[in-house]
């Protein structure tokens, strides 16, 4: 069995907005390094210090997850990064929208960027 794969999951349409549409993310030649994230889906907002979000999809995807930009009730975990342009307490409209899936009953988690790294025992990068 071939341990690398392409994966299409999602693509943009019309206006391009996250939240609304869908839109696809093409992450190619991943090696499959494990099943632990399998059939979790993730949702990514904000910078990631030290890390290209690219980075972060390739891990999720390498061990059995899958990523979009479109939350749903379908998602597990939002990763939420730093929105450094904007200022302190500043929420974006896909960490408002998880909170009302989960306030629906959805089982969508929230987490920092470090609690993800920490999902794989990794410490995240000095910023």
């Amino acid at each position: 069995m071939d341990d690398k794969f392409s994966v299409i999951v999602d693509s943009w349409t019309e206006d391009n907005n996250p939240l609304l549409d869908s839109y696809e993310i093409t992450v190619k030649d991943v090696e499959k390094i494990d099943d632990s994230l399998n059939g979790l889906r993730f949702v990514i907002t904000g910078e990631i210090p030290g890390s290209e979000r690219s980075d972060f999809e390739k891990m999720i995807v390498s061990h059995g997850g899958k990523c979009t930009l479109k939350i749903s009730p379908a998602t597990d975990f939002l990763i939420v990064g730093l929105f450094t342009a904007f200022p302190d307490g500043y929420e974006s409209a896909k960490v408002q929208y998880a909170h009302k899936v989960i306030s629906e009953g959805g089982k969508l988690k929230i987490i920092n960027y470090t609690e993800f790294y920490s999902m794989f025992n990794l410490s995240s990068p000095e910023v």
